[in-house]
């Protein structure tokens, strides 16, 4: 219960064996490691819970600070924690903290880690499983060429009825998180296996889910979230469904060098359905936005959704954010090798916007910033309303810079929106579909100024089979309230083609089939 100290080289190893556990290793009051010092579960070790209903069970715990510095290393690795037929609210970590600071090229490893969760029954609880977890804490700091290593985790959660059920690597909950000075939060190669799980709030396997305080990287630091894979079958949320690699609640700055990389994220869906429609699918989700600044980058590639016989996601992209996004000096984002395949899906009731790059809250760009989308597939088939006494009209775009409240998005300074090689289709619509818009492209008022661009080649947006009510349009470029281009800028449409093919447009106040290149 007293706080702990491993200094000049000390060692705490706990290796092998199987256990029952509530909380295996603990500092109550918390430790430091520091001068090279090592604490360390390894070696092959299996837990089982000690207690069947409610509380924090961890592998390694402390209600008070963790601290490792000056080349300390504190390592969970090559373990299994194994729990069914548990009740009340409970939650699994491989280490959970108040808070944890990690400075001086020391080091926190979790790796090799295996989590099971089966035969839970509790619908007014909430299940966790979560590799690093702090909640309610003040603050997670990683500085002078320090980093957090989470890699090789596997979830399998099946047979689950709950209030909500959150699985992911990094749940830090109520927490600032602070990156700096050449140090790096790697999350590497973890697998969500969900089956037969039901909730009554929301169903959230998010690989990073941070907030709802801010993030804050800078000074030549990164947060690196690659190669993840999450497989859903018979899973529905009563309210919601929350899939993201990274989800960000609160302000996010990137600032002075620093990145965001996210690669490799493939998701399959099938059978999964949200409450009224309420189903997100992102790689990254900012709720308040972000703002990059000096030469930071957001990178996001390689990613693959996979979704059948579903409810369609509210959100269904690779970055959403809800609030003003904007990026300086020669920041960027650059977004490549996308393939999103969407078969069989029900459009929810009234607007449903689907935007690969989707700011909700508008977007700014300045003094050569750059905001890129290459090699994109949005590919949607069996579309239909929701009922035939509902309107559905749902819009498809590459990119939707929207305006959400009176911010005027612009793009000036050199600055630039490039989008090349994208692809939309959408196929056999069923005619309680409504006023459809597809546009590789899509703007609120936007300013465009002082030798900046907008720039499209090579696309291709169809819309094939089927009936539909209303107006249909597609276009490359669709403005919606009022477009300004002045100071040496210009918009360049190239190399694309717009079809529409095998259509009955029926019924409705108009009725009405548009192709057009720029829709204003």
């Amino acid at each position: 219960k007293m706080y702990g100290v491993l200094s000049r080289g000390s060692k705490v190893s706990i290796q092998g064996g199987t256990y029952k556990f509530y909380r295996y290793l603990e500092f109550l009051s918390g430790f430091t490691a520091m001068d090279n010092s090592v604490v360390e579960v390894v070696g092959g070790a299996t837990f089982t819970p000690a207690i069947l209903s409610g509380g924090i069970n961890a592998i390694m715990y402390t209600n008070g600070d963790l601290t490792v510095s000056d080349g300390g290393v504190v390592t969970v690795s090559d373990a299994a924690i194994s729990a069914s037929g548990i009740t009340g609210n409970v939650e699994f970590y491989a280490l959970y903290a108040k808070n944890l600071a990690l400075s001086g090229r020391s080091m926190l490893n979790i790796s090799a880690l295996s989590m099971f969760m089966s035969d839970y029954s509790s619908p007014t609880s909430t299940v966790q499983l979560h590799a690093l977890g702090m909640s309610s804490s003040l603050k997670l700091t990683i500085t002078s060429n320090s980093e957090v290593s989470i890699s090789d985790i596997l979830f399998n959660v099946s047979r689950v009825e709950a209030d909500e059920c959150v699985v992911g690597a990094m749940y830090i909950h109520y927490v600032s998180m602070t990156v700096s000075d050449g140090s790096r939060v790697s999350v590497r190669n973890t697998r969500v296996l969900l089956d037969s799980v039901s909730a009554t709030t929301s169903v959230e396997p998010i690989v990073v889910w941070l907030g709802p305080r801010t993030l804050r990287i800078s000074n030549f630091s990164t947060l690196d979230v690659h190669n993840h894979s999450i497989d859903f079958h018979n899973v529905t949320s009563f309210s919601k469904l929350s899939i993201s690699a990274v989800n960000v609640v609160y302000s996010t700055f990137l600032e002075d060098n620093s990145a965001v990389s996210i690669t490799g994220m493939n998701v399959t869906t099938h059978e999964a359905a949200g409450g009224s429609g309420d189903l997100q699918l992102n790689v990254l989700y900012l709720k308040r936005g972000a703002t990059v600044s000096n030469n930071s980058t957001i990178t996001l590639s390689n990613h693959t959704h996979r979704q059948k016989k579903s409810t369609a996601p509210d959100d269904a992209g690779v970055l959403t954010a809800i609030d003003l996004v904007s990026l300086s000096h020669d920041c960027a984002i650059r977004v490549s090798n996308i393939q999103i395949f969407h078969a069989d899906i029900t459009i929810p009731t009234s607007y449903s916007n689907y935007a690969v790059l989707h700011f909700v809250g508008g977007l700014r760009l300045d003094n050569n910033a750059t905001v890129s989308a290459i090699d994109v597939t949005m590919e949607r088939t069996g579309v239909s309303g929701a009922s035939l006494s509902t309107t559905s009209r749902p819009r498809f775009a590459v990119m939707h810079i929207r305006k959400l409240t009176s911010t005027t998005s612009f793009i000036r300074g050199g600055s630039s929106i490039t989008l090349s090689r994208t692809s939309i289709a959408v196929d056999s619509v069923s005619s309680n579909v409504n006023d459809m818009l597809v546009a590789t492209l899509r703007m609120d008022r936007i300013d465009i100024s002082n030798s900046s661009s907008i720039q499209i080649d090579n696309y291709i947006n169809s819309i094939a089979r089927g009936q539909m009510q209303g107006d249909v349009r597609n276009s490359a470029l669709a403005v919606y309230t009022a477009l300004s281009v002045d100071g040496g800028s210009y918009i360049s449409i190239l190399n694309g083609t717009l079809e529409m093919k095998d259509l009955d447009i029926i019924t409705g106040s108009t009725t009405s089939s548009t192709e057009l290149l720029l829709y204003i």
